[in-house]
Parts: C-alpha cells; structure tokens; sequence
C-alpha cells in the first residue's frame, strides 16, 4: 500500500535532456542536478529514435528500430555519490506512431531503490543526432521477484499476487574507451 502512495503522490516522468543531445559510441557523462531515485522497480529510461525510422507501418516500424538499436545498443548507468551503480540496458521499443518511437531501457539487474544517483553515464551503438532522454519513475507495482501479500479477506491468510522488491544487485559496468563530458540538459558537467 505505501508503495502505491509513493507511486500515486511521487511517481512521474522527468526530461532529463530539455535540449536534445547528441549520442554515439563515445560516452557521455555528466552529474544530475535533482538526483534520481526510483519509487520502485518500473524505473526506465525512453530514449527517442525517431529520426531513425524510415518506414511508417505498423509492424514494420517497430521491427525497424529493434534492428536498429538490438539489445545492449543503448545503455544508460547511474552512480550515487558513493560509487554505487544502477546499469539500465534491457531494451525494449515504445511508440505512439511512426514518427515517435522511443528505446526504453529497464534496469539490467536489481538495484538498490533507495540510493539517490547523481551522475548519469549513456552510449549508444548508433549515432543519435537529436536524442530526448526522460526518466520515468511510476508504472507496474507487481514484477518479476516475490513477495506475498497478506490479505485477512483470504482463508489462513493466504498470499494473494505478488509485488516486485527491487533487490540489492552487482553492479555492471560498461562502455570503452575514454569518455566525453558534456553538459544534458538537466545535467551538469561533472
């Protein structure tokens, strides 16, 4: 229940590039202004696409932009201020229409929910020229790890559904070579 008021009270979406950015190979760093911290398990990255996409049916759009940007083009890492690091890199592709297609990234592992991160670390397999970034932080309660629930209207007390807990998980680097720094948005130079 506290983590549907959380959702419900706190929950949203934030711009994370008001401008839009570059994006290739070459990392791009920078420290967040307001740090980031997920309400719960659902916490993902949209990235925008669209300027890849050449064609404009249904499904075929959609199979372009998974062949575009496969698994593992696109990843997005956190780190808190005391090292810690949350790697968002399971993708998978959202539209509304041919013209607005976004990768969103999912964590890649658990992560530690209650970690403020504070700088934010991206790359891509394909050059972006004009990438909108946006951290949602609301959506699905229940996932994939369980944790009963309790309900006095079951018999015994029996559990009834589960509901995601975002465990503790290892940290995940990735990327290569020497990183760039510039300023995203919402983001400052670190």
């Amino acid at each position: 229940m506290l983590e549907l008021i959380q959702v419900v009270l706190f929950g949203g979406h934030r711009l994370i590039t008001p401008e839009p950015i570059l994006l290739d190979t070459e990392s791009k760093i920078g420290a967040i202004q307001t740090p980031l911290k997920a309400i719960n398990c659902s916490a993902s990255f949209n990235i925008d696409v669209s300027e890849h996409i050449t064609t404009s049916t249904f499904p075929d759009f959609i199979r372009e932009a998974e062949l575009k940007f496969p698994q593992g083009c696109l990843n997005v890492t956190l780190t808190s201020k005391d090292g810690k690091i949350a790697n968002f890199s399971k993708s998978s592709v959202m539209y509304g229409s041919p013209t607005s297609v976004y990768i969103k990234l999912k964590p890649s592992s658990a992560f530690d929910e209650s970690i403020k991160y504070s700088s934010l670390n991206i790359t891509s397999c394909r050059k972006i020229n004009a990438a909108k970034i946006t951290w949602y932080n609301y959506g699905k309660i229940s996932c994939n790890a369980k944790r009963p629930h309790k309900s006095s209207s079951l018999p015994n007390n029996q559990s009834r559904g589960t509901a995601q807990s975002c465990a503790l998980g290892r940290p995940s680097a990735f990327g290569s070579g020497r990183p760039s720094r510039q300023t995203l948005g919402v983001l400052e130079e670190e």
